[in-house]
Formats: C-alpha cells, sequence, structure tokens
C-alpha cells in the first residue's frame, strides 16, 4: 500500500494546517521538545509557540508529557497528508506514537478496519489504539456470533463480516490479532505458555486460543488468528490441565 492509499481511507476528514503549525508538527516529531526548546530552534517567540501547540494538542495531533510534546498517530497523519514522509516513514511514527510491538501490515490493516467503523473520524481512536481496538472487536464478537450460534465455518464467518467492512478477510483477521495483543494487559485471560502468549476466549465449554505473540518462529502464528496452530493447541492444553491442577 502507497501513502496515499492510506490517506483516503479518511476522505477529507483530515485537516488542513499552515506552514508553520507544520513546521512545528515536524519538530516535535523528531522527539519530545518542549516549548522552550521549539522556539530556540524556530526563532519564534515563546508566545507563539504556545499558541500554536495549544491548537495542535486541541485538534489531537500532539499530545504533552509533563512539560514535553510528543506527535499523535492522527498528527503522524496529519504530516503524510501534507507529502511530509513515506508509507514507511508514517508507519514507524504511528508505532512509536502508540508505543506498541506491531509490523507494517498490522498496522495498516488496524487502520483500514478502523476507518471503516464511525469511530476513525474522532482523532482520540487513531491517536489511543485500545479505544480503536475496543471498536474493532465489536466486529469480532459479530465474528463470534456468527460461528458459535449461526453455525457457519469459522473461516466463512470471517469472511461475511470482511465484506460488511470492505477489507479482506486476512486485513480483518490481522486487525483483530493486533487489537486483542494491544488489549491482553485487560484481556480476562490470557496465557504464557512455551512458545506463545494467548488470549484464551471461553464460552460455555467452548475454549478457543489465539495466538497474540509468538516467542519463536511459527508458521502457524498468524494464521487465521491461531486457531489452527497444533503446536498452540498442544501447549495451551497442557497449560490449562497444570493451571486446573
Amino acid at each position: 500500500m502507497r501513502v496515499e492509499k492510506l490517506l483516503k481511507l479518511w476522505g477529507d476528514t483530515l485537516p488542513e494546517l499552515s506552514m508553520d503549525e507544520i513546521k512545528m508538527l515536524e519538530e516535535i516529531e523528531r522527539g519530545g521538545l518542549s516549548a522552550y526548546k521549539i522556539a530556540k530552534r524556530t526563532g519564534w517567540n515563546i508566545s507563539t509557540v504556545y499558541r500554536r501547540c495549544k491548537k495542535l494538542e486541541r485538534m489531537g495531533l500532539v499530545k504533552r508529557k509533563e512539560s514535553h510534546l510528543y506527535i499523535t498517530a492522527y498528527g503522524c497523519l496529519i504530516l503524510s497528508h501534507e507529502g511530509k514522509g513515506s508509507l514507511d516513514r508514517v508507519l514507524d511514527c504511528i508505532k512509536r506514537s502508540w508505543g506498541v510491538e506491531a509490523n507494517k501490515g498490522e498496522i495498516i490493516a488496524f487502520l483500514k478496519v478502523l476507518s471503516q467503523l464511525i469511530c476513525p473520524h474522532e482523532s482520540y481512536c487513531i491517536n489511543d489504539p485500545k479505544i480503536g481496538a475496543l471498536k474493532i472487536l465489536e466486529k469480532f464478537k459479530d465474528v463470534m456470533e456468527l460461528y458459535l450460534v449461526n453455525g457457519l465455518d469459522f473461516d466463512e464467518a470471517l469472511r461475511t463480516v470482511a465484506r460488511e467492512l470492505n477489507v479482506s478477510a486476512e486485513e480483518l483477521a490481522k486487525a483483530i490479532v493486533f487489537s486483542l495483543r494491544t488489549l491482553s494487559s485487560v484481556i480476562p485471560f490470557t496465557i504464557s505458555t512455551e512458545s506463545h502468549k494467548v488470549a484464551v476466549l471461553i464460552h460455555n465449554s467452548f475454549v478457543m486460543p489465539i495466538a497474540l505473540n509468538c516467542k519463536e518462529e511459527c508458521e502457524y502464528s498468524r494464521e487465521k488468528l491461531g486457531l489452527y496452530c497444533p503446536k498452540l493447541e498442544h501447549e495451551v492444553k497442557s497449560k490449562l490441565r497444570e493451571l486446573i491442577g
């Protein structure tokens, strides 16, 4: 995917900035800066810097931690919208802003699925991946209902929901795995096995392990949400027996 295609996901919702605001955003992207350092680098007076910083904060393009400013994921998209970066630069910028482990394919899939929901037109959904993850997991619930309640084959249930979102089943699967991993600290039942970090979904007598992270290369780890990984299944059964005692 080229950066232009990534930006088209948001249509005309990205705001336009002045040249000075773009310059400030570029300065902040290079690392956390105080208003004083921005003023020193740009030659602007400190009151002008404070005024522009407050505007960028209100727009959700930068965030403040103590006395320093950092670019947000939404700010990364705005810079690319203004022709200030390649796709790799944009994705690296977003990854740093989120502070998460993810490959580029996962980030693109997450953003693509998120763009099909109501939420992405609000900057907070992009800036906080946990909020976006919750939105995407609402769609995972739809997949599970088709699978468990309607009796569809899991692959068909995944494809059905993916078609509704105008994304591929593979993209939806990647977005779901990334969402689960992003929320792994708050998922009720997450365990670590010999080779995997696993979310275990339990519904009555139905148990579904999903690989969130692989501690070693596993050809199944990102396929079909880790559902059909024989190594994972064996490890989870052993771990559950150990936990149950």
